[in-house]
């Protein structure tokens, strides 16, 4: 059960906005970076992905607007959401409250299925009612007829306040503290071995495959691998989890001072996604490791108030997105559609025409550069057919730079269009000779197209 990757249409940004003429590529003393590319990797087919989240509307005809972005692959109910919903009823449970989910589980399945769409449903755990949790499988498969690619069972662990305490409690609880301590994680490691199996015995040829761990957001790949190494000790887990999955998000930190350096660092820091992904695959014994979280930030971190709607939080999602390309992610589920920081409520004139005309004009080949953070600039060369798409991320406070693209095998005599997208928040196009060179704004982002696909 593969999930596809469909190319979509391509979106024309802007169009009132976009202005053409031709591009000046070098400016008076800028360095020039040459790209020089390593062995080609096949996009993989979950990699563009998308949490929705059920307690927040998705705005209208939600289908027909992922179809602007390149989302194959969704994730519901996204986040904390995923212990406290029961898609029986449609009901989100929190201490003193129950409330309707915005968006059901039948306007996820519709939504789903207006773009072809892979799904991701995670399973709540911290319950621990095992019998919940195949009821909520059972629900899906066997009543609605949906079939997601993978059950993720549980939702940051390490996390649960409310371990233990059934969803009629916690809502009749008045202000319940749910300060109860979170499960250790060889408990977490035997719960999942419960749930695997319940569901197992329910649905049993028709259960989805098992996606574990679910940890994350800010705590970094250290404090995951204590997860990771428990549901590898439990012999039946090892057996019957077929993929892992972790959450990214950069610029967590509670402590740091949020300068705009400092901010921009967290990229290359160690607990940026970078890091985070090639320590964290390296533990899994050969298993995919999916992100089903990928954002920039957490409530609590400090970088949140000060960042939050400005250009410089577009320029490191940006450059999230091309890490994660970099790094050839399975799976890489953007934070998220409808929730905080959420990619259809952004400026249209920013992250959201960046997501929807910029990276779905990308390759299905893709090339890795060794700008992966040098200089602060990130970059990722794709191509389909015979046609070739460069993505390129600055996060350099002063300097601008020149990108030769010289030695990429990108034929210099075709007349190239740069996009280029910068603080204004929207794009210009131009026409470029690419044997001069293509300009690089400081904090912005580029992405050159030449040839026909």
């Amino acid at each position: 059960m593969g999930l596809s990757y469909i190319l979509l249409p391509v979106v024309l940004l802007l169009l009132g906005a976009l202005s053409f003429g031709l591009a000046s590529a070098k400016g008076a003393g800028t360095e020039t970076l040459t790209l020089n590319l390593g062995a080609p990797s096949a996009e993989p087919t979950d990699f563009w992905g998308m949490n929705i989240a059920d307690a927040t509307s998705a705005g209208s005809n939600v289908g027909a607007t992922l179809q602007e972005t390149p989302t194959t692959v969704l994730v519901y109910p996204a986040g904390n959401l995923t212990e406290r919903t029961d898609f029986t009823t449609n009901t989100v449970y929190g201490p003193h409250s129950a409330t309707k989910a915005v968006v059901t589980i039948q306007d996820f399945i519709s939504d789903c299925k207006a773009i072809s769409c892979e799904a991701i449903l995670e399973l709540p755990m911290e319950i621990d009612n095992v019998s919940v949790t195949a009821a909520e499988a059972d629900y899906v498969v066997a009543k609605l007829d949906f079939h997601p690619a993978y059950f993720a069972y549980g939702n940051e662990p390490s996390t649960w306040k409310c371990y233990k305490i059934s969803w009629s409690t916690l809502a009749a609880s008045g202000e319940h503290a749910c300060d109860t301590e979170a499960p250790t994680p060889s408990a977490f490691a035997n719960e999942t071995q419960a749930a695997i199996s319940a569901v197992s015995t329910d649905l049993g040829s028709q259960a989805p495959r098992a996606l574990c761990m679910n940890q994350g957001t800010g705590t970094g790949w250290q404090n995951n691998t204590p997860w990771l190494d428990a549901l590898e000790a439990n012999s039946y887990d090892n057996a019957n989890c077929a993929a892992y999955a972790m959450h990214v998000k950069a610029a967590h930190s509670g402590t740091a001072d949020p300068t705009l350096a400092n901010f921009y660092a967290t990229l290359t820091g160690p607990e940026g996604l970078p890091a985070d992904y090639h320590n964290m695959s390296a533990l899994t014994n050969g298993k995919p490791l999916l992100l089903t979280e990928v954002g920039w930030t957490t409530p609590n971190s400090v970088y949140e108030p000060v960042f939050n709607g400005t250009w410089a939080e577009n320029v490191v999602q940006s450059a999230i997105v091309v890490e994660a390309m970099q790094n050839v992610v399975p799976d890489m589920s953007y934070w998220v559609w409808n929730e905080g920081y959420s990619l259809h409520n952004y400026n249209p004139s920013s992250m959201w025409s960046i997501y929807t005309n910029l990276f779905t004009r990308l390759g299905s080949v893709w090339y890795s550069t060794q700008f992966t953070g040098q200089r602060d600039v990130f970059a990722e060369v794709t191509k389909n057919g015979t046609a070739w798409s460069v993505i390129i991320v600055s996060s350099n406070i002063q300097r601008g730079f020149t990108i030769s693209l010289q030695k990429t095998g990108i034929p210099m005599t075709e007349a190239a269009t740069v996009y280029t997208v910068t603080s204004t928040g929207t794009a210009t196009a131009s026409v470029a000779n690419l044997s001069s060179g293509v300009a690089l704004p400081h904090q912005s982002v580029v992405l050159i197209t030449v040839g026909t696909s």
